[in-house]
């Protein structure tokens, strides 16, 4: 009888401890399913993360502000680019002029003269040559205020599109 009595408790430890390891690998496996799903999480957040930043194109503070520098930089380069095509366009839009005026003044006052030829005995040029200084001057007042009138028109549109930008 002792012996049946310590074989039913020899059995009944015998299943407590298949129990008991078998609980014991029961946690340990859902202990370790969790930190594999826990790392799976993290690397998927890191993932997607990673995903957005390069869908938004987000960028560190020091990548936008050099840019912004880089930009900044190339605006002012292309307004002085453009304030010296304008200059040069502008010389030589007075130059055309003047010399227009200078030629249709010429014109005119050789037109003027035509009719005081040798045989008439009149002289072939005006014998008062003021009058042709006022004609220039007033050509020279001219064409510096039509000269005027188009710088500020193309400031006015280079202004525009500096808005639009």
């Amino acid at each position: 009888m002792e012996i049946a009595n310590q074989a039913k408790i020899d059995v009944a430890e015998a299943n407590k401890k298949e129990a008991i390891g078998e609980k014991i690998r029961d946690r340990e496996t859902k202990q370790n399913s969790s930190k594999i799903d826990a790392e799976i999480f993290i690397i998927s957040a890191k993932r997607q993360e990673e995903g957005k930043k390069e869908e938004y194109g987000i960028r560190t503070e020091a990548e936008v502000d050099t840019e912004n520098v880089v930009e900044i930089r190339e605006a002012k380069l292309q307004m002085e680019v453009e304030k010296k095509k304008a200059f040069v366009e502008t010389a030589k839009i007075k130059d055309d002029l003047f010399s227009k005026a200078n030629v249709e003044h010429d014109i005119k006052v050789f037109i003027q003269c035509m009719p005081h030829t040798r045989s008439s005995g009149q002289p072939l040029l005006p014998i008062n040559p003021e009058p042709q200084c006022i004609g220039r001057m007033e050509a020279q007042h001219e064409i510096e205020r039509m000269a005027a009138q188009q710088e500020q028109a193309r400031l006015a549109a280079l202004a525009a599109a500096q808005v639009h930008q």
